[in-house]
């Protein structure tokens, strides 16, 4: 009897041991089945953010932890955590599924290809090397190979602080800020495709130098944003060089018209915001301290990035109905009206036209054009056109003579050699003749050539005395005459401000606070 009951004991406990391995043994493919992540969990659908694993440390618990993805974050002054992006017009990581990892392989933290470590070789290094790390001078671009790093610039996904995803429409994905999303776009030099505002919803579409953004807000659902990468450049056959930077702070200012003129006996930055374009008539513009916080719009913006607008000054934009008389000025300009083709003429008085004068100098530098406020784009554009034009054949003989003399800087900037000894110096010649558009990439030929001729730094680049210096209409130029560095630096800004895309601020007040992107 007692060894009946012993094998019986012992049969029930290999049973029920069986019993429990089998529960356990499907365990994982039950909680596969409740996943809602299931398939959007690997390299293939989140990149980088795809290897690493958070498992519940219960193994009694059927729900799988969400997977982890960036924080997506930018203001005035940081972007994605470092003060200088390096953009590139194409991928330079693997992306996958999710749109929002290719957004993060076209936006870069530094010039330098950033080594793939594993998780497991982070941790292993210094503690402070994961943190965000400064980037290296604005005049270390001028030819990258010159310096070799010395810290090892780590991938996003090992440099910013992680969230967990949200499952939608079949994806993994992460949000981004009203605020955040405008200053992707402007990063891009982005211009409006499409804008479809109605009944259902409102439809979005942006494209920029390095993607297109496609944002749809349907009626009673989730506002999400899609990032698509330009796939039109060939790996291996671009003559561009891979990265170039971009300051946040300098692309809200542009797209907001606000411009820094310098530094006060008492230390403080001077600021100057430009008022929109109006209605046709004659107007009078006056210089205002500290008006900017009264406009509306802009100002609102400014203060919503971060800004102080109560600190700037204001170009107020004064009507002159009075058909008798003309307003005592030092300078007339032809500046574009809200009705398509027909222009008002402004009055600018002796301070105000200096006043111009001073913040066409001190427009900031870039690469490529900027998405503009259209009303300081009109005012600094009708003040610059006669010197542009006078000045247009000497500029573009100095620009094509330059790229022979410093053939060696560009190829070490990483421009293709043969580009640079074959087309690069037509190129930049020819742009000059055009009107007012052109494109990114000539852009980004014009500024390296200036670059390597003045070798400064952003900015240093940022400012110039051309224009202060020169407060009168020039006659025109000889092809032959000789252009200092600071002058063919200060009038390529100035085309780079007639080449930039108007940038419908507005269109601010109809976006989502927050935004999913898949």
């Amino acid at each position: 009897m007692d060894a009946a009951n012993l094998t019986a004991s012992w049969i029930s406990a290999l049973v029920t041991t069986v019993g429990l391995g089998s529960v356990v043994a499907q365990v994982a493919g039950i909680k596969d089945q409740l996943d809602p992540f299931n398939g959007a969990r690997d390299e293939d659908h989140l990149a980088a953010w795809g290897t690493e694993t958070h498992q519940s440390k219960l193994w009694y618990n059927l729900a799988k932890p969400p997977p982890k993805g960036p924080v997506i974050e930018a203001d005035i002054n940081m972007c994605l955590g470092v003060q200088t992006l390096w953009l590139s017009r194409r991928p330079k990581c693997k992306v996958g599924t999710a749109s929002w990892t290719a957004l993060l392989a076209v936006f870069h933290p530094s010039s330098i290809q950033p080594q793939h470590l594993s998780s497991s070789e982070a941790s292993a290094t210094d503690t402070e090397s994961l943190m965000p790390k400064p980037m290296p001078k604005a005049s270390s671009f001028r030819i990258l190979s010159s310096k070799t790093p010395d810290p090892v610039e780590l991938p996003w996904h090992l440099r910013l602080r992680t969230q967990d995803l949200i499952f939608h429409e079949s994806t993994a994905c992460t949000t981004m800020s009203r605020n955040t999303f405008i200053i992707f776009v402007l990063l891009g030099q982005a211009r409006h495709i499409y804008c479809f505002d109605g009944p259902a919803g409102l439809r979005l579409g942006f494209g920029s130098y390095n993607g297109t953004y496609r944002l749809e807000w349907p009626l009673g659902a989730r506002p999400t944003l899609r990032f698509e990468p330009h796939n039109s450049y060939q790996r291996g056959r671009d003559a561009f060089p891979v990265y170039f930077p971009r300051r946040p702070r300098k692309c809200v200012e542009m797209a907001l018209g606000v411009i820094e003129r310098g530094i006060d006996d008492a230390g403080e930055c001077i600021r100057v915001a430009f008022a929109g374009r109006k209605k046709p008539g004659p107007c009078l513009l006056k210089l205002l301290p500290k008006r900017f916080g009264a406009q509306r719009s802009a100002a609102d913006w400014w203060n919503t990035f971060g800004g102080e607008a109560h600190e700037v000054d204001f170009f107020f934009r004064e009507r002159w109905d009075d058909e008798t008389t003309v307003p005592l000025h030092d300078r007339v300009l032809s500046v574009p009206s809200l009705v398509d083709e027909v222009f008002s003429t402004m009055y600018l008085p002796r301070a105000e036209s200096a006043a111009i004068a001073d913040c066409l100098d001190h427009i900031p530098w870039s690469p490529i054009a900027w998405s503009i406020h259209r009303g300081m784009k009109d005012i600094l554009v009708a003040y610059a056109l006669p010197y542009l034009k006078a000045y247009r054949a000497p500029l573009a003989a100095m620009l094509h003579s330059a790229v022979a003399t410093h053939a060696f800087t560009l190829i070490q900037q990483g421009w293709e050699s043969a580009f640079v000894k074959g087309h690069m110096a037509n190129q930049a010649a020819s742009a000059l003749f055009g009107e007012d558009k052109c494109s990114g990439d000539v852009c980004r030929i014009l500024s390296a050539i200036v670059e390597a001729i003045s070798r400064k730094s952003l900015e240093e680049l940022d400012h110039t005395q051309f224009w202060v210096q020169h407060l009168e209409t020039p006659a025109k130029k000889d092809e032959s005459e000789a252009l200092s560095g600071d002058t063919i630096a200060a009038l390529i800004k100035a085309h780079f401000v007639w080449w930039s895309h108007e940038f419908d601020y507005d269109i601010y007040g109809k976006l989502p606070l927050n935004i999913t992107v898949t």
